[in-house]
């Protein structure tokens, strides 16, 4: 394939000392874009000049302002003459203005922020960001699912929009035979058989649901299994959550992993029995990736883009409810070769995705962008 050239592109993106998933993205888009000749450069979005004010008026309101504008970009300091990439849907926010941007949309669901003010501004910022995303150049969504969705809202021309699916790094997530001892930083015995979520506890992701399939499959004879669930704490959440476990009597079979590095979390990706997510909605998903790259098997709920993600290389829930999940998870968790079969079926589906293919594509929107006229 030949590739157009681009000119400068500028990778809008979170600082790097604020970990998210949109960092990781730019960050390893970034590197395969230059890996292929593109002058990047990954650009934060909070613009550090405004430090000052920033902390006066979170003195004055209790609102972090220096967090709100690095989710709700209002300016940026970009390269003259570069095309900014703004790598999540809510830095569209800085599209007020003309700007020769092309934009990411890994998802349509609100960032809610912290109670009190914060939430009722990220409200407001995330109506304003999805309205100005008419204004973009170009529009990058990670899979037709969410294409569809803007589709549906009026949110995009789609003439002005492509699919690139997201790539996973199969130098760190990938299966080993020979792996490093984390049991006794789990608080587990070696081989203790465990199921895996990594994400949020935001209420779409139905964290609670995976509990229930957790003491009813524990009651059902599989005593020694273990949750695992990886990702930040939600203050509103994790408290309800480890409530309702402990009225489950599985307190002590959920292990809270707030932070994770990539070793920890490649480790946890190929010693789990399985790789689970109830969501009842999903952008990409990831995580799902990460844990096919690992020769992981997974089992998700039917939703529509973890059916696009995970095609032959996983187990897609039924679309009947818990006792139905229960007695699919525990067939398949008695089931030591189907187990195999379904890690060899997640590797080779997940070998499909690389940074590399991400970046050619993400190159052809660029010189697509490049012959647009900026929104006045």
């Amino acid at each position: 394939m030949t590739l157009a050239p681009i000119g400068m592109v500028d990778l809008i993106a979170r600082s790097s000392d604020a970990p998210s998933g949109t960092r990781r993205f730019a960050d390893n888009l970034g590197a395969e874009l230059r890996g292929l000749g593109v002058d990047a450069h990954t650009t934060p979005t909070y613009v550090p000049r405004y430090r000052r004010a920033a902390g006066r008026i979170r003195g004055r309101t209790g609102i972090d302002l220096a967090a709100f504008l690095g989710t709700y970009p209002l300016t940026l300091d970009l390269r003259r003459g570069a095309l900014a990439h703004l790598t999540t849907q809510t830095f569209a926010t800085a599209l007020w203005r003309p700007l020769a941007a092309v934009v990411t949309v890994h998802d349509l669901f609100p960032t809610l922020g912290r109670p009190g003010p914060s939430r009722l501004a990220a409200r407001a910022f995330d109506a304003f960001a999805h309205v100005a995303l008419r204004r973009a150049l170009w529009v990058i969504v990670d899979c037709q699912a969410v294409a569809d969705g803007l589709a549906a809202r009026g949110l995009v021309n789609t003439a002005r929009l492509s699919v690139v699916a997201l790539g996973v790094d199969h130098a760190i997530f990938r299966p080993r035979l020979v792996d490093d001892d984390h049991w006794n930083w789990l608080g587990l015995e070696p081989n203790t058989p465990f199921l895996l979520y990594v994400g949020t506890e935001a209420p779409r992701k139905r964290v609670e649901l995976l509990l229930h399939l957790l003491a009813l499959l524990r009651r059902r004879g599989l005593r020694k299994l273990v949750l695992v669930k990886a990702g930040p704490p939600a203050a509103d959440a994790r408290d309800r959550l480890k409530t309702l476990a402990a009225a489950l009597d599985i307190a002590n079979a959920v292990r809270w992993l707030d932070r994770v590095d990539d070793a920890r979390l490649a480790w946890l990706y190929r010693h789990a029995a399985l790789y689970v997510s109830a969501s009842a909605q999903e952008g990409f998903g990831l995580p799902v990736l990460e844990a096919m790259a690992s020769g992981c098997p997974v089992a998700v709920s039917p939703i529509r883009a973890h059916a696009e993600l995970v095609a032959t290389g996983g187990v897609l829930l039924p679309r009947n409810g818990l006792e139905e999940w229960v007695a699919c998870l525990h067939e398949l968790l008695r089931d030591d070769s189907r187990l195999k079969s379904l890690g060899e079926q997640s590797l080779s589906r997940a070998s499909q995705y690389t940074w590399r293919r991400t970046a050619r594509e993400s190159i052809q929107a660029y010189a697509a962008a490049r012959h647009m006229p900026t929104a006045t």
